[in-house]
């Protein structure tokens, strides 16, 4: 609605403004979400830990959702939004496994790794479980008796961090080496950044498509010219997209 009534800035600075407000929901949401999970599970991760979890994931989540209700008609944006879900629990690097990502699309899959807000909750939920108050997974004993049911999903009981964050490698390739600990959520609140950038580039550019008369212009009186700098646009869009996930996947 804004698009066709407010300057660019101001389509911007709308975008900022109701994405601020959406913390008070996501606060809710994620408190929903605690009251409801920790007392159904036998989880050492304190209400602190799965609130804060929760929150991250939530915020991710939410950016994600930006994105769809900006480039697509609001009934197809929800049905995004609930096939999206779907696929970032495939993508959560437990089955398949981490491997089986890294060998896929020319090794390229652990794209889709990065990309998962599920797979950096888990990492993070799997670590808070295990090292929160009463566990007792520490002891060798313990630790000895579920190695393999932990391994077997990526979580290596010899590679627990002792100290956050974890310095040993980037977490991409503590991921392939069987490290899928997950110390903070930190990593979810930059992803969640990541998709707001997009989703307000989008939202920029179809409001100046919708300025000019349904198509960008780009200053060019040519339509093959046009729609050459559109696609150019669109391709480097995603070059920036694979780019912040490289490094994201080189982050502690």
């Amino acid at each position: 609605r804004e698009a066709g009534v407010s300057s660019l800035p101001q389509v911007l600075y709308a975008f900022v403004g109701k994405d601020m407000a959406s913390l008070v929901e996501i606060g809710l949401a994620a408190a929903c979400f605690t009251l409801t999970y920790w007392p159904l599970v036998e989880s050492n991760a304190s209400g602190g830990d799965i609130f804060s979890i929760g929150f991250a994931l939530t915020y991710c989540v939410w950016g994600v959702s930006h994105i769809w209700a900006v480039v697509c008609p609001s009934n197809v944006a929800f049905i995004m939004g609930v096939v999206m879900s779907f696929l970032w629990f495939v993508f959560d690097g437990v089955k398949p496994s981490v491997q089986v990502f890294a060998n896929g699309l020319g090794g390229y899959g652990t794209l889709l790794l990065l990309m998962s807000p599920i797979r950096w909750a888990l990492s993070s939920l799997v670590y808070r479980h295990v090292v929160g108050p009463g566990s007792t997974y520490l002891e060798p004993v313990a630790g000895a008796q579920v190695q393999g049911h932990f391994l077997e999903s990526g979580f290596d009981m010899s590679k627990l961090p002792r100290r956050c964050p974890d310095h040993s490698a980037g977490v991409l390739q503590r991921w392939l080496d069987g490290n899928g600990w997950g110390c903070h959520s930190g990593q979810l609140f930059l992803l969640g950044i990541l998709f707001r950038v997009l989703a307000a580039v989008c939202l920029l550019l179809r409001s100046a498509s919708q300025a000019s008369g349904g198509q960008l212009s780009f200053g060019s009186s040519s339509v093959l010219k046009t729609r050459l700098l559109r696609d150019a646009l669109m391709m480097f869009l995603a070059f920036v997209l694979i780019f912040e996930l490289h490094l994201l996947g080189l982050t502690l």
